[in-house]
């Protein structure tokens, strides 16, 4: 399985939203990531199967999650802890 886990061409496209329009946290962990900086290649707002990962580093299958307050909300709380247990699994 390649580096997007069969992401769909809707997720594709979200990401690339996302990309356009960053939160003010993304935007300042991205200065520190981007350009190579730590010696790979790490995209920001990466398609994995049906999530979007902040960053994410294929060789050690590192997803960073930089969240905001919408990951307060229950429904979205669930979503998280759905996604974390599907991205072990990739393990």
């Amino acid at each position: 399985m390649g580096m997007h886990y069969g992401a769909s061409k809707l997720i594709f496209q979200r990401a690339e939203e996302l990309r356009k329009f960053p939160s003010w946290e993304e935007a300042m962990m991205w200065m520190y990531l981007s350009g190579n900086k730590l010696g790979v290649k790490l995209p920001r707002q990466h398609p994995i199967s049906f999530y979007i990962a902040d960053f994410y580093w294929h060789e050690l299958k590192l997803v960073i999650e930089i969240d905001g307050s919408i990951h307060n909300k229950s429904d979205v709380q669930i979503h998280d802890q759905l996604a974390k247990q599907k991205l072990r699994t990739w393990e």
